[in-house]
Formats: structure tokens, sequence, C-alpha cells
């Protein structure tokens, strides 16, 4: 009886079809991490250490030149294949006029706001090169991501106009308030403090830094849930999208690589920062260039590591940085924003538990903390997309199973009374028609 009533309160839901957009973002960020450095290791699949894994800016500057190739080539490749099957389409003929059943693309399109669009690219150019430049420095610790759950429901809200459920809420609403306070405890004195000493000078920057990061949360999510809107009510095809941020991109990062390029000339700076020493030590620089990029290269006297990371490595990251990419627009494109929250989730997770497994620190508490807040927050995650459903106070009243059967029930009952309306008025029809005719019988025997 106790299982039974066990199984009332909580209970497996179904999967989407959609929800494999999740595993291949999934898989693209491990496939990402693989080409130039496995998490927890010093070296790549190839069992060496990339030279261009030490160079933030090259390494973006490779990213938005893949984003324009690939972004290219599959956009004309999807025009392409619409055309063939718009020329696929049934046609009919109406009194001698051949008329054609066509989906057309251009009939769809609507007044495109130029500035949202702008906003958007430009929005999301700076959170990437942020999210790259932060976690070079040695500030991760300081992304307090699970700000990222409150500012995207409200822009879905507001923007989409999409309602959150109860049980999405509460989801959302568990998993943010119990990471903020494991972040919080796990954090903020041991990482968070020394780091900003350590690279700013000063602990109390570290203020400054989390407010930067929490207006960068704001930024992305109110950018996705409007690429979303432009996708989907404007029919921007994403793959239009992903080539412009290459093309914005592209121009920024070159524009910092020359001027760090000249820079370079002045010093004579033969060192990459850690991260642990100060900033702007002239010793040291944050913002690397082409002359130290090329300059690494040939100090490996192209040996055999110079030819596969010439060959293989640079190709694989420029194909792999957009599938990491493309994925993450898809699953705003058919899914939501939060959709992408999951997926880091489960891979930032994922990542923790295998340097939590490899390393022999493994009774440090923040490693603990660290390990266990992304447990919760995958698990958190799961009844958001329903395959863990809340069978208990109504929770499971507006999940997609449930919405979906009512609509069917009220279709049905429906049917059930549009029906005998239908042969009443057959039966009408058959007696007036019997009638007509039997006046017309009777007027021809007179």
């Amino acid at each position: 009886m106790e299982k039974k009533k066990c199984y009332s309160f909580i209970g497996c839901g179904e999967l989407s079809s959609l929800y494999y957009y999740i595993l291949y973002s999934i898989a693209s960020k491990c496939f990402a991490d693989f080409v130039l450095v496995i998490p927890g290791k010093n070296f790549n699949m190839f069992n060496f250490n990339p030279v261009l894994n030490g160079f933030t800016l090259i390494k973006s500057f490779y990213k938005y030149i893949s984003f324009i190739i690939f972004g290219t080539i599959v956009y004309y490749y999807s025009l392409n294949k619409n055309k063939t099957q718009e020329m696929k389409l049934p046609q009919k003929i109406n009194n001698g006029i051949k008329e054609e059943y066509i989906y057309r693309s251009n009939s769809f399109t609507s007044i495109i706001n130029k500035s949202e669009f702008i906003r958007v690219i430009l929005l999301y150019v700076f959170y990437l090169e942020l999210i790259e430049i932060s976690y070079f420095v040695g500030f991760h610790d300081f992304d307090l991501w699970m700000f990222n759950i409150v500012f995207t429901s409200f822009f879905i809200s507001l923007l989409y106009n999409q309602r959150i459920y109860i049980h999405q809420l509460i989801s959302l609403g568990f998993n943010f308030i119990i990471n903020f306070i494991l972040a919080i405890i796990s954090g903020i004195r041991e990482k968070i403090y020394i780091k900003a000493e350590n690279v700013l000078g000063n602990e109390y920057y570290s203020f400054f830094i989390i407010f930067l990061y929490i207006l960068n949360s704001f930024s992305i999510s109110y950018t996705r849930v409007l690429e979303k809107t432009i996708m989907e009510l404007k029919y921007i095809s994403p793959y239009k999208i992903i080539f412009f941020i290459g093309i914005v991109g592209f121009l920024f990062i070159s524009i910092l690589l020359i001027f760090s390029s000249i820079f370079n000339n002045y010093y004579e700076i033969n060192t990459i920062c850690t991260g642990e020493e100060p900033l702007f030590n002239k010793n040291c620089t944050y913002f690397d260039s082409f002359p130290m990029y090329f300059s690494s290269l040939k100090k490996t006297n192209y040996t055999k590591e110079f030819w596969i990371e010439c060959l293989i490595v640079t190709p694989l990251n420029l194909v792999a940085n957009y599938l990491e990419f493309n994925f993450e627009i898809l699953l705003i494109y058919y899914l939501n924003p939060i959709y992408i929250l999951v997926s880091d989730s489960i891979y930032y997770g994922i990542i923790a538990l295998i340097t939590y497994i490899i390393q022999d620190d493994k009774e440090n508490p923040y490693n603990i903390l660290k390990v266990t807040s992304d447990i919760l927050a995958f698990i958190s995650y799961l009844v958001y997309l329903e395959i863990i459903e809340l069978r208990f106070c109504r929770l499971n009243e507006n999940i997609r199973k449930e919405i979906t059967n009512r609509a069917n029930l009220e279709t049905n009952i429906n049917l059930i009374d549009i029906e005998p309306i239908i042969h009443d008025g057959d039966d009408d029809d058959d007696e007036d028609s019997q009638n007509y005719i039997t006046n017309i019988s009777g007027g021809n025997d007179d």
C-alpha cells in the first residue's frame, strides 16, 4: 500500500522528441572541450595541450570565423531545401485555372524591427566575450548563473507572453533558492574575495564583478527571449542570426587583436596570465595577440603536435564551435531559453562530477557543495521538463500531457454534440426533398 501511495504523489512523465536538442547541445559542448582540453586534465583528445588553448582572443577569432562559414552554408542549404519542398507541393485545377498550394517563406515575412535585430547581435557578442575573458582570468566563481532563471522567466512572460505554470515555478524557484544559498556558502570567501584581491588588488572589487555578472545575466536573458520572438514571430532564420553574430564578433575581435598586437610590441611579453597575477602587470597580459600566438606555435619546432594542431585540432575546433552555438540557438527556436539553462546545468554537472571523481581533494567542502548544487539543479529541471511529475496539490494539472488529454476530451465532446445536429439536418433535408418530389409528381398527374 505504501509504494502505491508514494507512486501516486510522484511519477514519471513523457519525453518529448524535442528534448533531443538538449542532448545534442550537451554532446557538442563535450566535443568542443575534448578538442582543446579535457575537463580536469591538461591535455586534449590527442594527448597534448594545444597552443590555441592558451589564447582567449584567438579562440574567439576562430569561433566567429566558424559562425560566418558554417552559418552561410547551412542558411543557403535551408533556403534550397525550402524551395525544393515548395516545388513538390500539390496542385489543383479550378475552372481551368491551375492553383498551387505553396508555402512561400516570403509570404510570411513581416516588417523586421532592425533595432531589435541589432540589439540581439550586439548583446550576444558582448555576452560571449565577457564570459570567455572573465573565465580565462579566473572569475568564473563570480558567475551567479541562477539569476538567469529569474530574468529568463520574467522576460518570457513579458516579451513572449508565455504563461509559466505552478509546477514550473516551483522547479525554477527551488533551483534558484537552493543554488544561490549553496553558491554563497561555498564561494563568497574562499573563491571570490581572494580571487578579487589577487587579480585586482582589492577584495572589495568583488562586489563590482558580481554586479557585472548579474547585469550580464539580465542582458543575455533579455537577448535570448527577444531572439525567440524575432525568430518565431518575425520569421528570421536562426542561421542568419548566427551569421551576423559571426560578422560583428569577427570585427570586434579583430580590432582587439590589432590593438593588443601593437600594444605588445612596446612590452616584451613572453608569458600569458594565469589569473593569479595583478591586472595590467607589464610582464603579463590578459589580451593575447597574433604575434604571441604564432610565436608560440613556432616554439613547438614543427613537431608532431604542431601538425596535429594546425591540420586537425584547429579545423575540428571550428566545427565544434559552430555546432555548440548552433544547438544553443535551435534550443531557443524550437523550445525556449530556459532549456539552455537545463542543458548547461546537465553539462556542468557532468563536468563537476567527473572533476570531483578524478581529483584527490574529495573532502574539500567547496567541491562537495559544487557537486551537490549541480545534482539538485538537475533534479529540479527534471520537474520543469515534466520527466518527473508532481502528482499532488494539483501540481500536474497543467503539464503537457494533461493539457493534451483535456483538449482531446473537449474535442470528442464537441463532436458528440455536433453529430445529432448534422443527422437532424440531414433528415429534414430528406423530408423536404421527398415532399418536393411528391408535389411535382402530383402536379404531373393532374
